[in-house]
């Protein structure tokens, strides 16, 4: 099912938000740091800027919500566009599961392996989501 021109716009809203300040945490937290009297630290925007993704994240997941029933179910019986839709559904399980690992696993191996696959799955999203939505224009 074809999502409408307002929930299309709110979609996008809500995923831009999302990828934005995902990007800026993962420019800010590698390569943005501030002098002090014991060396370099993090730069005390990091929190905000990590504070504004968790929430643009929140936000994707009650989007997410709002799509199963309306877009992604009605999909999934027809027969165009599932393997886009179906890669968009195992993205957004993927980046789940990660934010969940980077906030309870602590600063060990699994916290920085969880880290490392969410940043680059991440950076990586919108290409798949262009994808869907550009291929759902051309076929009819």
């Amino acid at each position: 099912m074809k999502l409408r021109g307002r929930e299309k716009r709110a979609l996008w809203a809500v995923l831009g938000a999302a990828y934005a300040t995902g990007a800026a945490l993962f420019v800010v937290g590698r390569w943005v740091r501030v002098m002090s009297a014991i060396g370099p630290q993090h730069h005390p925007a990091e929190f905000w800027v990590r504070v504004l993704h968790f929430t643009g994240g929140y936000a994707a997941v009650l989007a997410l919500g709002y799509l199963i029933p309306r877009h992604i179910r009605p999909g999934l019986r027809g027969e165009k566009r599932k393997t886009s839709g179906v890669s968009l559904l195992s993205l957004a399980s993927v980046l789940g599961v990660t934010a969940i690992a980077i906030l309870y696993s602590g600063d060990g191996p699994v916290g920085a392996w969880s880290a490392q696959v969410h940043d680059y799955l991440g950076l990586a999203a919108p290409i798949l989501f262009l994808f869907h939505s550009r291929k759902t224009r051309r076929i009819k």
